[in-house]
């Protein structure tokens, strides 16, 4: 995956998927659901083999959720959208480029998702900020995405109550 085209080499986090089998041609769509699941691996597989240059990537896969989907609600966005002309540039191109717009729907399960794996990557990594990150994150999950039934609410679009009571995955 890191040879092939799905990890974004200058702003860092993965992209949705490929369509070619050599995992070239990205979709270049940023989900906050998949850099959970890869967040978790990484994690995971840096501390098993010892490989700094996938805790790296961890590292960078945070930075990029954090700079580019955290939302002030201490939630994060559901994704950054797909935009090719912006992706082809290198860094200094980016710099004057005007970022992809972010999608700043919450989606419950992507937020459980990416919280579970930050505490557990905060906490594999020694990196104590992402667990109390995680903490207070899944306090404002669970205060402002449950219902009145007791279950959560499926997603909140910006600016919007939350919506569809027990539809999660």
């Amino acid at each position: 995956m890191l040879a092939g085209d799905l990890w974004d080499t200058v702003d860092g986090g993965f992209f949705r998927y490929a369509l070619a089998e050599d995992w070239s041609q990205p979709r270049q769509e940023k989900l906050l659901e998949t850099n959970a699941a890869l967040l978790d691996a990484y994690a995971h597989a840096a501390v098993l083999r010892a490989r700094s240059d996938w805790r790296e990537i961890a590292e960078r896969i945070v930075a990029w959720c954090n700079g580019t989907l955290r939302l002030p609600s201490a939630l994060w966005a559901a994704s950054q959208s797909a935009d090719p002309s912006y992706f082809a540039h290198d860094r200094a191109g980016r710099a004057g480029a005007t970022r992809p717009p972010v999608d700043t729907t919450i989606y419950t399960s992507a937020n459980a998702r990416w919280i579970a794996a930050l505490a557990r990557t905060g906490a594999r990594l020694q990196q104590d900020e992402w667990v109390h990150a995680a903490e207070d994150a899944m306090h404002v999950l669970q205060s402002s995405m449950r219902s009145i039934n007791g279950g959560f609410y499926h997603y909140a679009g910006p600016d919007e109550s939350p919506r569809f009571d027990f539809l999660l995955a």
